[in-house]
């Protein structure tokens, strides 16, 4: 009996460990300039067409939009970073059905679910900025 109490006390932190998830960071491409659309609801049954990539700076604050998700970078919190387009060959980049589909299959808060969420955004033909921002919207736990 001593020994199956040993064995499950060591063994115990190795279980309680391996339920952990890792959290990952991704990469979104966000072009401003795209000219593709998307069909949302407005909040009264219907559905309207609207630009699919938008972006708004407002004092120190931008705002992504992807369709109807938001995306928030706030200059001095969030990080920035300008770097070649050939770092665009070492980043995960995802896309927004990606978020998507992991947000409807687990249980976490948008904000919650990525370790980082990263804008990419280019600036010219060698230059790309990446925008750590965080993804708004979501202050409950969905249905």
């Amino acid at each position: 009996m001593k020994k199956l109490i040993l064995i499950m006390i060591l063994f115990t932190p190795f279980i309680l460990l391996s339920q952990i998830k890792t959290k990952e960071t991704v990469y979104l491409l966000f072009n401003k300039n795209n000219k593709k659309k998307c069909l949302i609801e407005n909040g009264s049954g219907k559905s309207v067409e609207i630009k699919k990539f938008r972006k708004k700076v407002i004092k120190n604050k931008i705002f992504f939009s992807v369709c109807n998700e938001d995306f928030i970078y706030i200059k001095g919190v969030y990080k920035t970073d300008t770097c070649s387009v050939r770092a665009l060959n070492n980043l995960k980049i995802v896309s927004l059905d990606y978020l998507l589909k992991r947000y409807y299959e687990g249980n976490d808060h948008k904000h919650q679910l990525f370790e980082k969420i990263y804008f990419i955004e280019k600036i010219n033909e060698n230059k790309i900025v990446k925008y750590e921002v965080y993804w708004s919207g979501e202050w409950t736990i969905k249905d």
